[in-house]
């Protein structure tokens, strides 16, 4: 059996800001190295409101966690947290950025297999949820 192809999906504004500042990106790679990224809040709001959306219409019920390890980039928390998603957090300086941002702790999960006392302790505090397996 063959890999079926997926194609990417670019959003417009990416197309946009790769044809309009090619110059300014090229300048940007030749004095910081590769990879180079480029952030964008506005996308990632966009794509959670219409995965809200989604479950909605479906007539599910979900809460949306965005995984803190994924993009270390401070402005999706913001945005998490204005929109009332959720962060998945997997270690202490992830669940400290998530709250300072202003994720309540019960829209928090803490996940991955190395959770030390102290990540435990500030998530008992601040009420979040704690996956883990029964067998530990």
């Amino acid at each position: 059996m063959r890999p079926f192809a997926l194609t990417a999906l670019r959003h417009p504004t990416v197309s946009t800001v790769l044809a309009k500042h090619r110059a300014l990106l090229a300048d940007l790679l030749d004095g910081l190295g590769s990879p180079l990224h480029i952030v964008l809040p506005e996308i990632f709001e966009e794509n959670a409101t219409q995965l809200r959306r989604a479950f909605a219409e479906a007539g599910a019920t979900a809460d949306i966690l965005f995984a803190k390890k994924a993009n270390k980039a401070d402005c999706y928390v913001t945005s998490a947290a204005a929109l009332g998603v959720g962060i998945d957090a997997a270690s202490t300086p992830e669940l400290v950025k998530a709250l300072a941002g202003g994720v309540p702790g019960h829209r928090i999960g803490i996940s991955g297999p190395e959770k030390d006392d102290t990540l435990h302790a500030l998530a008992v505090q601040h009420g979040c949820l704690v996956a883990g397996r029964l067998d530990q």
